[in-house]
């Protein structure tokens, strides 16, 4: 009967022994002083020691050194808490480092004093490296929103904002902790908040982009006037995320068409003066006048002519930056935006000669065009679900 007994022992000691050297993953076990008691196949493979190797070894002699202090702490946590989650980066026997998980739990003895620990062990090699290669993405789009002249803001499905970028923090002189949630809103001048307000949650409700412009306050305390384009942003799943936005200052334009308009109407008034009957000397003096305010009013329009091309250019930069963004999130596109503006433009260029079409394109035609096609690819790739690692930005109420 005892042989019996014992020879049944020894059966589920081999059978244990099988399925402890054949699971997939990574096994120890260390006694009081954190020394190799056991270990599994599985881990053997992973570190590539031999058994002999390894048993009655202190586990901090495999750790790099950075991590040997920590392992110290952890352990007599681990014993007093009696279970660990914990992450070490060991040597492998060629010299190699491995990142390594441990989930373990404390084996006590009958009288409740501790036995060994239990502990499974996973390589997350790769997930640390797709960590890192996440947390240079988004360094990489801090940058890229950080550069331009844009001034961005995002915000969440509760209309709240939750982010703001450096040039726009410039442009306020404010912390990002005060313009986050509707903190921003204390800047909008009182005469533009109603309209800005209902344009942008009529737009939110309907998750349709927006184009306004409103005045803001500016760091010098003056209120400038700025353009805000929305366009509402999605995650991987397709979800609804809230809304992406960024503004141009156009000041300058608004009070370049100011002027404009003022000098138009005090040519009017002029010309009006002109045609009734007067002395010579007064048609004379009417005459400078009007060539006067007819020089003014082409420098004007010269002024606004160029700063409608430079705000041009910097929105055009600024779609070229999103639709690049979009397409750098995308390793399968390659140059899908320079092939598609090339292809656009040798496009255009056929249709100008097609009987069809000659009364319609021109030069500026295909340029504009040309300079236009990468907003197609940014549309799509905002309407559709972005990769996982996507950081969303939103915006208000």
């Amino acid at each position: 009967m005892r042989q019996q007994a014992e020879a049944e022992l020894q059966a589920s000691e081999e059978r244990f022994r099988m399925l402890f050297d054949q699971a997939p993953l990574g096994y120890q076990s260390l006694d009081e002083d954190g020394n190799f008691i056991d270990v599994n196949r599985a881990w053997l493979d992973l570190l590539g020691y031999k058994r002999e190797e390894v048993l009655g070894r202190w586990f901090g002699d495999l750790l790099t050194p950075a991590f040997v202090e920590g392992f110290r702490k952890r352990f007599l946590l681990f014993k007093t808490a009696g279970q660990i989650y914990s992450e070490f980066e060991m040597l492998h026997k060629n010299g190699n480092r491995l990142f390594i998980a441990f989930e373990g739990r404390i084996g006590h003895k009958i009288n409740g004093e501790f036995k060994q620990t239990h502990c499974i062990l996973q390589d997350i090699a790769e997930r640390k490296r797709a960590e890192q290669e996440l947390l240079e993405k988004e360094i990489q789009y801090r940058n890229l929103a950080d550069s331009g002249l844009a001034l961005i803001w995002t915000s969440g499905t509760d209309k709240l904002c939750n982010y703001f970028n450096e040039p726009w923090l410039k442009f306020t002189g404010r912390t990002l902790q005060q313009e986050m949630g509707n903190g921003w809103t204390e800047g909008v001048h009182p005469d533009d908040f109603d309209r800005c307000l209902e344009t942008y949650i009529t737009a939110f409700d309907k998750h349709e982009p927006f184009d306004m412009e409103y005045r803001l306050r500016h760091a010098s305390g003056e209120y400038r006037w700025l353009q805000d384009l929305g366009t509402p942003n999605y995650n991987s799943a397709g979800e609804f995320i809230g809304y992406i936005g960024h503004c141009f200052d156009i000041t300058e334009r608004k009070q370049a068409e100011d002027d404009l308009r003022r000098s138009e109407e005090n040519l009017t008034i002029t010309l009006n003066y002109i045609t009734k009957p007067v002395s010579t000397p007064i048609v004379r003096a009417r005459v400078k006048t009007h060539l006067a305010l007819h020089d003014q009013n082409r420098l004007l329009e010269e002024r606004v002519r160029e700063r409608t091309e430079e705000l041009a250019h910097a929105q055009a930069v600024a779609y070229i930056g999103y639709a690049a963004l979009a397409e750098f999130r995308d390793r399968e596109t390659g140059t899908h935006i320079l092939r598609t503006q090339q292809y656009v433009r040798i496009l255009a260029h056929y249709l100008l000669i097609h009987p069809r079409f000659q009364g319609y394109l021109g030069t500026e035609e295909i340029d504009l065009l040309r300079r236009s096609a990468p907003l197609h690819d940014w549309q799509n790739r905002c309407s559709r679900p972005y990769p996982a690692e996507t950081v969303h930005f939103q915006r208000f109420v």
